[in-house]
């Protein structure tokens, strides 16, 4: 599991800022994306989590050559949804 923040605006010092987590699942064979605001819906949001599950392959081919994880696919998992957002 990966804690990812992201800040919608990068100068603003006392705001604007959301963690989601992005987790890899080896059993179930997926990439999980749990966010209490958005879905992979939201453009930011999939592209922040294909990105991440880009870096991820990549390691992975690397330090585990044995196990492809290509197949993975990234999915969202239904969590409570923040109020008002």
């Amino acid at each position: 599991m990966l804690p990812v923040l992201e800040c919608a605006d990068v100068t603003d010092k006392d705001g604007g800022r959301h963690y989601w987590v992005f987790s890899v699942n080896l059993r179930d064979g997926r990439f999980e994306v749990l966010d209490s605001s958005r879905t992979l819906d939201n453009i930011e949001l999939m592209n922040t989590a294909s990105t991440i599950a880009g870096a991820v392959r990549q390691l992975w081919r690397k330090h585990y050559p044995k196990f492809s994880i290509e197949h993975f696919q990234i999915i969202d998992i239904d969590v409570p949804k923040q109020l008002g957002k």
